[in-house]
């Protein structure tokens, strides 16, 4: 399990039904396309160095925290590939259409927030990769994806055993975090009170009355 950041986990909280927040893009390639189990091979072999697309999202109940990454026990490539085509003459038009339905409809939540699209029937014996992975995944930039290593001309070897064939970590409920202490007792210097203890009350000695 590990726990979210603050923006990532923000790029879920702004999502709706009308503003998704995930990264699409689209990769043509020529020549003839390569069988589609090839593909799914060369993914499997990677999703080791990415263990990021194996994880789902789990809520804090009561939202009491961060989300937290959790690995899916039952996760299944041959959900996140998806074999498709387009229709005769295969002009781009058309494949832009099918990428705007694509990157339009919103992730599963209960699934690793990813996925990945194989297109044929490109006009001049092209092909293309449409891919679609949530923001809080990836930040664009800095942040290792799954294409990425894919297409790197560096030898990325996964670690053995594969990814695909290691057992999921079992799940365990995140723990409700404490709150930190207000401001304005941090800034008086007064320590908090810990959790389940109780501070004493101290009484002043009442003065005594002189007898004359």
């Amino acid at each position: 399990m590990e726990w979210m950041s603050a923006i990532d986990s923000s790029f879920l909280h702004v999502e709706n039904d009308t503003t998704p927040m995930h990264i699409g893009g689209v990769s043509i390639f020529e020549g003839t396309p390569p069988p589609f189990e090839d593909l799914r091979a060369m993914v499997a072999g990677k999703l080791g160095l990415v263990p990021r697309y194996r994880q789902k999202v789990r809520f804090v109940p009561l939202a009491a925290g961060s989300p937290t990454w959790i690995d899916d026990p039952h996760f299944s490539l041959d959900y996140h590939l998806r074999h498709t085509g387009i229709p005769a003459p295969g002009a781009e038009q058309q494949l832009r259409q099918m990428a705007s339905r694509v990157f339009s409809q919103h992730l599963d939540r209960n699934k690793p927030l990813w996925e990945l699209w194989m297109v044929e029937g490109l006009q001049g014996d092209r092909w293309a990769l449409l891919s679609k992975v949530h923001h809080c995944m990836v930040d664009g930039v800095a942040a290792t994806d799954l294409m990425s290593v894919m297409f790197s001309d560096t030898d990325h070897r996964a670690p053995t055993p594969t990814a695909v064939g290691r057992s999921p970590v079992p799940q365990t409920r995140p723990a409700v975090q404490a709150p930190s202490p207000p401001a304005w007792l941090r800034l008086r210097g007064v320590p908090p009170a810990r959790p389940g203890s109780r501070r004493r009350r101290t009484r002043s000695p009442r003065p005594r009355a002189r007898r004359s």
